[in-house]
């Protein structure tokens, strides 16, 4: 096995391993856009309704939601239509706000699964660096601030925290890394 599946093996038998980036950076971008494109719909939306409350044929169309929704002599409804697509927009909007307040609230890898998911990587009778392309690069030390943990590993005590980013570390340091263990068949 090699390449995703061999990482998502990994990453499935070692939950605490399951680490992936928000794109903080990308999803923000993708919101002020979606927010641009909503304050534009919103200012036609007003000049619809003002251009229809001058309109003979559709004076109701501010005051009755049935009156808005049909069509005048001239085929016209732009203001219903209007509507409609702002709603569309606004769906989209509202879930991908939802999702990145979700996103932003779950915790980052801890730092000793991030090293040894790193090094893991990088071994040559591990992951052996598995992906060829631009996302091989996907947890460098330049993405840092824009993991999360799927899984983070829990510990229950100041103890078992010293233990796990404080002495195995250290022990994979000066002894460990000497002993050859594969984490995947």
């Amino acid at each position: 096995m090699e390449g995703y599946p061999q990482i998502a093996q990994v990453m499935g038998d070692h939950g605490e391993l399951a680490i992936f980036r928000r794109f903080n950076f990308l999803n923000r971008q993708s919101l002020l856009l979606m927010q641009a494109e909503l304050v534009h719909l919103e200012s036609d939306l007003q000049a619809l309704a003002e251009r229809d409350k001058s309109c003979p044929e559709c004076p109701n169309r501010s005051r009755d939601w049935w009156s808005l929704t049909q069509f005048d002599s001239k085929g016209n409804r732009e203001q219903w239509d209007k509507v409609l697509q702002i709603r569309e927009k606004l769906k989209e909007y509202n879930d991908d706000l939802y999702k990145q307040a979700f996103l932003s609230n779950v915790p980052t890898p801890d730092e000793y699964d991030l090293e040894f998911f790193r090094s893991w990587l990088r071994r040559p009778n591990m992951g052996n660096f598995p992906l060829r392309g631009l996302d091989r690069h996907t947890w460098s030390e330049a993405n840092e601030a824009d993991f999360i943990a799927v899984q983070r590993r829990k510990t229950t005590d100041a103890f078992s925290d010293w233990f796990i980013n404080t002495l195995v570390p250290y022990f994979h340091r000066k002894v460990g890394h000497r002993i050859k263990v594969c984490l995947t068949n």
